[in-house]
């Protein structure tokens, strides 16, 4: 018998561009209302890397990270959404009338 205290298997390892997606979602919320651009090129590092790591994740089931991906992905892609899309929108309408 198999003594009890030896660890068998294998531990999993994290897929580093999930940590990046989920770290560059959270930035961007944290600078949301201090300084905006960051958080825009935060959102959209985010948006990115959460699709490069899930197809990483894809490719080598061996490693984890999914739920850190998917957070990461729809929080960026929901503070572009409700934050910076609406207020281009509004630049381009208010360069389009004047």
């Amino acid at each position: 018998m198999a003594d009890p205290l030896t660890y068998t298997k294998k531990p999993r390892s994290y897929s580093g561009t999930a940590i990046i997606c989920f770290a560059s979602a959270a930035l961007s919320l944290t600078l949301l209302m201090l300084v905006p651009v960051l958080a825009f090129l935060a959102a959209v590092a985010a948006v990115v890397s959460g699709v490069v790591a899930r197809g990483e994740l894809k490719a080598n089931p061996s490693m984890t990270g999914f739920g850190l991906s998917l957070a990461g992905f729809l929080l960026g892609a929901g503070i572009l959404g409700v934050k910076f899309i609406p207020t281009i929108a509004v630049w381009l309408l208010v360069a389009a009338n004047t």
